[in-house]
């Protein structure tokens, strides 16, 4: 994302761009975590991208990242109720085949 325009609100005159990450001028260093996820700092230096690097329309970045994020917080909810949903009717089977819960 690359602020391509000073203008109106702090989200406005955002551009999504899609570069490569072996273009000149891009770092990108691993962070170690406790968990097995794959986190890095990615620098841009002195990167320079084409036109056609754009992604979508020019300073439509905000709205195109929160129609991505809309879809991620859906996936999110229907794992959770995945996973809460056999916790419980274990834990109804339990209060009924044993008793209360201690």
């Amino acid at each position: 994302m690359s602020l391509s325009a000073k203008y109106g609100g702090k989200r406005e005159g955002l551009t999504l761009l899609m570069i490569p990450a072996r273009a000149p001028g891009v770092e990108i260093r691993a962070i170690e975590t406790m968990k097995a996820h794959t986190v890095n700092d990615v620098f841009f230096t002195g990167v320079r991208m084409p036109a056609s690097a754009v992604v979508g329309r020019p300073r439509n970045a905000w709205k195109q990242l929160m129609r991505g994020l809309g879809v991620e917080r859906l996936i999110i909810s229907a794992m959770s109720l995945g996973s809460a949903r056999p916790s419980g009717s274990m834990t109804a089977r339990r209060t009924t085949w044993r008793g209360r819960v201690r």
